[in-house]
């Protein structure tokens, strides 16, 4: 479906307006375009709403991440993910009768506990970084922690 929808007036009681491209190229969220399309009598395809819910969901996991690299700062920890992971906890996030709501405990246990796990007891001791991709229907994360400095291992020898 080609055409934008460049401004509707929102129901009253709010404030603003909804600004929402249905070409693909911006979408406000799913529910504003959804609402946009039924009060203009047009109908969305299949592939166009599933593509703005994996858009979504997208946004909700890096969400998601900012949060979790703000709670892991102090630790000196930053995790990043590339598409593929980004991907996979959309999907797999995703439940089609309850929206993103599994997406919080999918990033609990499939990344957060394994980073906590390594941020006190393994290679991120001292902090370091996190590249997390998906590969085989899995997450991946490859730790790179920041070295132990000499001094202290040379310390702890002589004494």
């Amino acid at each position: 479906m080609a055409g934008t929808v460049t401004s509707l007036k929102p129901k009253s009681g709010r404030k603003g307006r909804i600004h929402v491209h249905l070409d693909g190229t911006y979408a406000f969220s799913l529910a504003g375009v959804l609402a946009a399309s039924l009060r203009l009598g047009q109908e969305l395809s299949e592939e166009a709403v599933e593509a703005l819910k994996q858009e979504n969901m997208i946004r909700i996991v890096r969400k998601f991440i900012t949060q979790l690299n703000q709670m892991s700062k102090l630790k000196n920890v930053h995790v990043l993910l590339d598409d593929s992971a980004e991907d996979y906890l959309a999907r797999k996030g995703y439940d089609p009768k309850m929206g993103a709501r599994p997406l919080a405990r999918l990033i609990q246990n499939e990344l957060s506990q394994p980073l906590s796990r390594e941020m006190l007891f393994g290679d991120l001791k001292r902090g370091g970084t996190a590249l997390v991709s998906a590969k085989d229907d899995a997450l991946v994360i490859d730790i790179q922690g920041i070295p132990a400095p000499e001094a202290e291992m040379v310390a702890d020898v002589v004494l």
